[in-house]
């Protein structure tokens, strides 16, 4: 009777003990593993506490199978046939209805791990199809709340806030080049009656202000959108995700499009639009292309940033897929202006789609990565550039065809020379661009070097020169500016070589030819070597598009250089040769020089990588 008492005593008091730690450890709704460590600890003081795992575990397991028939109810109900499930979730007002639905899901992702471990195969298959239901119905969600939040582009209030510049070009009354086929010389000279006053102007575009901004989705929405997304991707249904919000802005951006004016055109169908209304539609696309990359680009990248923040692979394919499609239409126009028909009068807008071109491309190669996007603009720039250049002498062949030799009426000017002037004074506001097109100036480098006052005028030299425009201005000025560039090229060469010379000279070598101080020599040599490859590597690298001046300036550096060089080694060379490692300081002979002087001021930048050394 005793023992049994005593087991009973016993037994209670372990049931106390074991249901003291059990509400112990239960009230700090810890996570599991600190459970089990705070068992280990508990289980090292008493070793009837061991048991109490097992009871714990049990909980738990009952409470996570509670929570997860609890979300489960929730995705089910908007999956069955109620009319709960044909209407879209409530992402307005208190939004109770879809953060019940998101947290369901977040309940059901976080305990799959768990249940996969400790629960039967069948709540696992519950798992997994409940995700999948919730996905179907997120998919058409995310779908339907781009939809609704999507921004209508304004076009009427973006027009009213952005500058327009403009400049005189009375194309009526001066006269335009006829594009005519079948003209004999394949184009002349319009010209235009008294009464014909009407004056159009050559537009330079729109220009938009650093301050101007759009909204492409309510920012409203980006939260509930991000939501959505962030969802999808933690559940393996970033491929879905990727394609509605592509599919939706992608067609979003193409209607934005057509509301400012651009058509979907092919190669051929540009072609053949006449010049008046192909001038127009040029005009436009240069609005579009700065308004698509300045704005809706940009706009489009910030808004993939937001909702699919953390997620820089996803958000990175979203953005190149929903811009490409408008993007490549605004290319495909350029490339078929720049590949079209070459007339004088498409030489101002195709310089303009240049200008506007090479900004885009710079800004779209900071948003966009795919690589068949950016190299199509690439393309477009370089062809609007080559269009460039062969209209301009289009221009040039139309002047030199003009046989018109009919009198003006009261000594009137002739609508040539009024056509030409007036062509003559709008180059003169492009001639950044087409300085840099036709290679008219020198590399900056190259300015640094020979830039002096009256820069400008020698510039035209070689163009004057070679030109009737020589004729025009006189031999004096001809005469002039030669006289300065040859002052300019003494003076480069005292910049540019004096170093390499003074490293060719008797002072300070210790003695005659025959008692030099060897290690003099050798560092004369060397600092010789070292200034040579160091002006060869920057000034090969120059640009002299002059041909004769190009060579002058050679023969000037030769007939400084070469002889200085061939008199040093006459004297001193021996003395080095003798020694050794004598390649290590004589690596060039005078012959090597003059011709590595000819790779100078070709514009193709070179190192002297295989020096040729003397043997010993």
């Amino acid at each position: 009777m005793a023992t049994t008492t005593t087991t009973n005593i016993n037994t209670g008091g372990e049931d106390r003990v074991l249901a003291t730690a059990q509400q112990i450890v239960k009230s700090l709704n810890t996570p599991k593993e600190v459970r089990e460590d705070m068992l280990l600890i508990f289980s090292s003081f008493d070793n009837r506490l061991s048991n109490i795992s097992n009871l714990i575990d049990g909980d738990d397991s009952k409470s996570e199978e509670d929570r997860f028939s609890a979300a489960e109810k929730v995705i089910l109900r908007w999956d069955s046939n109620s009319d709960t499930s044909r209407r879209s979730l409530n992402w307005e007002d208190s939004h109770a209805e879809a953060d019940e639905y998101l947290s369901a899901i977040d309940e059901i992702l976080n305990l799959m791990d768990e249940l996969s471990v400790r629960s039967d195969t069948e709540v696992v298959d519950r798992a997994v199809t409940a995700i999948q239901l919730a996905m179907s119905r997120l998919e058409d969600e995310f779908r339907h709340v781009l939809i609704r939040n999507t921004v209508p582009f304004d076009a009427e209030r973006l027009y009213g806030s952005i500058r327009r510049t403009s400049l005189s070009f009375p194309v009526n009354d001066a006269g335009i080049i006829d594009d005519d086929d079948d003209d004999e010389d394949g184009g002349g000279f319009k010209s235009f009656s008294e009464d014909d006053r009407s004056t159009r102007f050559h537009e330079r575009g729109p220009s938009l202000g650093d301050d101007v901004s759009i909204d492409l989705i309510d920012p409203k929405a980006v939260d509930e959108l991000r939501e959505i997304a962030t969802r999808m991707l933690r559940s393996g249904y970033e491929k879905e995700c990727i394609q509605v919000y592509s599919s939706v802005r992608r067609e979003a951006l193409e209607d934005c499009l057509v509301i400012i004016g651009i058509e979907r055109l092919s190669i051929e169908e540009v072609q053949r639009i006449e010049w008046n209304s192909l001038d127009e539609k040029m005009k436009k696309w240069i609005q579009a292309m700065k308004i698509v990359v300045r704005l809706i680009l940009s706009g489009e990248k910030s808004i993939c940033d937001q909702i699919f923040c953390g997620a820089d692979d996803t958000k990175e394919i979203c953005f190149n897929e929903t811009v490409k499609g408008c993007t490549m239409q605004l290319l495909n126009f350029g490339h078929a202006v720049a590949i079209g028909k070459k007339s004088p009068e498409k030489l101002f807008r195709i310089l303009d789609m240049y200008d506007v071109m090479a900004e885009a491309l710079a800004r779209m190669e900071a948003l966009v990565t795919d690589d068949v996007v950016i190299n199509e603009a690439r393309d477009v720039l370089t062809r609007l550039g080559e269009a460039a250049e062969g209209t301009f002498a289009e221009f040039e062949k139309a002047v030199q065809n003009e046989t018109s030799k009919k009198p003006m009426q009261s000594g009137e000017i002739h609508p040539l020379t009024r056509y030409v002037m007036n062509y003559v004074k709008l180059i003169v506001d492009y001639s950044d661009t087409l300085n840099l097109l036709l290679e008219v100036g020198e590399d900056d480098d190259e300015i640094n070097a020979l830039r002096k006052e009256d820069s400008d005028d020698l510039k035209l030299t070689p163009k004057v020169k070679d030109s009737d425009l020589g004729g025009l201005l006189g031999d004096n000025w001809v005469r002039k500016r030669r006289g300065q560039i040859r002052q300019f090229a003494t003076s480069y060469l005292r910049a540019s070589w004096s170093k390499v010379l003074s490293c060719l000279k008797d002072e300070g070598i210790g003695g005659s030819s025959s008692n030099a101080s060897r290690v003099a020599l050798k560092e004369r040599f060397k600092n010789f070597n070292a200034c040579f490859e160091e002006i060869y590597r920057i000034q090969s690298a120059w640009k002299v598009p002059d041909a004769q001046l190009r060579e002058e300036l050679r023969i000037s550096i030769s007939e400084k250089v070469i002889p200085a060089y061939r008199s040093f080694m006459g004297r001193f060379g021996n003395q080095v040769e003798s020694g050794r490692h004598a390649g290590k300081y004589i690596k060039y002979t005078a012959d090597d020089l003059e011709g590595y002087l000819l790779d100078l001021f070709e514009g193709q930048p070179r190192v002297l990588h295989h020096m040729r050394r003397k043997s010993t």
